[in-house]
């Protein structure tokens, strides 16, 4: 009569043909190696470092669709600095946002708008570029040269924006892109 014989090995699962020593525990899943990208944001006028600015990779850009998955950030240090760390492998568009500045097209001169991010890649030293924004200011007057106070102003181009003009006539659109504008003037509310 043949004995049947239980053997339970704890620990580790043994694949045959495989080398126990290199055996992975169960339910234990060796995840891929990550990747990481770093660098500095400018400005491209001067060339100083831009400090408050966030830097960040979007994922999901193959065959122009996106995830719901969030974007890895990072705000710059006061060396314009950023460092992304624990990037999982796939493509992305990189993105930059400052408040009063707007990134260059392209954005750096090291990296596509779209890269592919493999298992261990390190991205150093890259160079984004970002330009200051314009302000439009001006003084709207009657016909017989006294301040027109409370004129409701529209700005038209590129970058849209309304303000009004203050008792001395004065006005000033902020964080304005370059471009060509016009200025309307809106007629008062009836």
């Amino acid at each position: 009569m043949k004995q049947l014989v239980h053997i339970v090995l704890l620990g580790a699962i043994v694949t045959a043909g495989m080398d126990p020593a290199v055996a992975q525990e169960p339910g234990r899943v060796e995840s891929p190696k990550s990747a990481q990208l770093s660098g500095v944001v400018i400005d491209a006028t001067n060339g100083h470092p831009l400090r408050r600015a966030t830097v960040c990779l979007r994922p999901g850009v193959d065959g122009g669709y996106s995830t719901n998955r969030n974007p890895r950030c990072d705000d710059t240090d006061e060396n314009g600095a950023f460092v992304l760390t624990g990037i999982v492998p796939a493509r992305y568009t990189i993105g930059v946002d400052r408040e009063g500045y707007f990134a260059l097209d392209p954005l750096s001169k090291e990296i596509p708008s779209v890269i592919a991010l493999g298992p261990g890649d390190d991205l150093t030293g890259v160079k984004l570029r970002m330009q200051r924004m314009g302000s439009v200011t001006g003084r709207l007057v009657f016909q017989d040269g006294d301040p027109f106070p409370g004129g409701d102003l529209q700005l038209r181009g590129p970058g849209d924006g309304r303000a009004r003009s203050t008792a001395s006539g004065e006005y000033r659109f902020e964080s304005v892109l370059p471009g060509d504008y016009q200025i309307v003037l809106n007629p008062p509310d009836p």
